[in-house]
């Protein structure tokens, strides 16, 4: 699949949530990754039926004569971590014969047969027939008031925060669980008793809650928290660490700048030159100027070329390189690969070569120089140097 397919894909699905990205300001449906937008018609018990074509609405059609024939059904993608806060509803289309039915998230780890949302690890969930709430145990612990048909009841999902809430009816009935680290976590259902049926919207219809307030309150709280941390002042370590970065890198004119800040000027100065000789040697080889970078290492650093062969010899690879590229002559350039790249071959192959064979392998010899019209060789040219 190509990425502009996949990514008219998520858009298309994602416009699917319309209310739920107005509430939270997201213009860019591409954007998140694919968000819950319906139950998965798989990812679910064998006593759960998820009607078409939508798979928005479930009903139980299982025995319900006890715990063990409880059932759940999952949302067809979990909720994506760049959300910051998912929301969604679910309406009680009928509570059935004793509405034992809850509502929660839960990670794909949770198995969704015999049991409630809530019940297992990484499960969580609020109950209608008691108004309990559970996580990842079968004991449960007061939080709202129970809910029946006819009711609207929401689920917070805020991962900034790290909790869940609920709401009613349109009324936000608190945070139920705090603490929450699992990420992808994914809407989930669960039913025990015949007739239940309920019915998902995660923003293709407007909410029963004012999610917008909640949205723009809990951004208000996180940059009254952002604007609370005191930034420390940069201490002498620090900076003396961040300007040894700066001159390993070669950036001189900004290691100076930090350091006459940090009262360390007088030691970058005089490092400044090696950095900027450094820098004119990288600035060469980036612009395939084989010949100056050599010059300038025999000037500077002769013992370099003398203790690193393999160094001499890549840079004259990538002159030969260079010619090739540039142009030049051909016989020039066969020339050259069969004197200077030889000539290096055959020191290194050296198993204790001498000083005097050292400084023959690295003696100043002139490079051809590539063409100034930097205008590409032949086909036909190509392949000779290929034979």
């Amino acid at each position: 699949m190509s990425r502009s397919k996949a990514l008219r894909d998520v858009e298309n699905n994602n416009r699917k949530s319309q209310f739920y990205l107005e509430a939270i300001g997201e213009t860019q449906p591409g954007r998140l990754s694919l968000l819950p937008t319906s139950f998965s018609p798989s990812d679910k018990s064998p006593h759960i039926t998820v009607r078409e074509p939508a798979y928005l609405r479930v009903e139980y059609k299982g025995p319900g004569t006890d715990d063990s024939d409880s059932a759940q059904v999952r949302s067809n993608h979990p909720i994506p971590l760049e959300c910051g806060i998912f929301y969604f509803e679910v309406k009680i289309i009928s509570k059935g014969r004793d509405g034992f039915m809850g509502i929660g998230v839960c990670t794909k780890a949770v198995p969704v047969a015999h049991k409630l949302p809530g019940w297992d690890k990484g499960s969580y969930g609020y109950h209608g027939d008691d108004g309990k709430k559970f996580r990842g145990c079968g004991a449960g612990e007061p939080y709202g008031p129970v809910y029946t048909t006819g009711d609207i009841v929401g689920c917070v999902v805020n991962y900034m925060a790290g909790s869940i809430g609920y709401t009613k009816n349109g009324i936000f009935l608190g945070h139920a669980f705090v603490d929450v680290h699992e990420r992808e976590l994914y809407p989930i259902v669960g039913m025990r008793s015949e007739g239940e049926c309920m019915e998902i919207n995660c923003g293709l219809e407007p909410f029963c809650y004012d999610l917008q307030s909640y949205v723009q309150e809990e951004r208000s709280r996180v940059h009254q928290i952002i604007h609370k941390v005191q930034v420390p002042n940069v201490d002498n370590i620090s900076c003396r660490c961040i300007i040894s970065y700066l001159v390993q890198q070669g950036y001189p004119e900004s290691a100076l700048a930090l350091a006459k800040s940090c009262g360390a000027e007088k030691e970058v100065e005089k490092t400044l030159e090696g950095i900027r000789q450094r820098r004119k040697v990288l600035d060469a080889l980036l612009a395939g100027n084989i010949p100056e970078v050599l010059q300038m290492l025999r000037t500077v650093a002769p013992q370099i070329l003398e203790l690193r062969q393999d160094l001499l010899f890549m840079l004259r690879c990538q002159h030969f390189i260079e010619l090739v590229k540039s142009g030049a002559d051909m016989a020039l350039i066969l020339e050259y690969g069969s004197n200077e790249l030889q000539a290096v071959y055959d020191c290194d192959a050296q198993t204790t070569p001498s000083a005097e064979a050292s400084k023959a392998c690295t003696h100043d010899r002139r490079l051809p120089e590539a063409p100034c019209d930097e205008g590409k060789m032949e086909s036909e040219g190509d392949e000779e140097v290929e034979g």
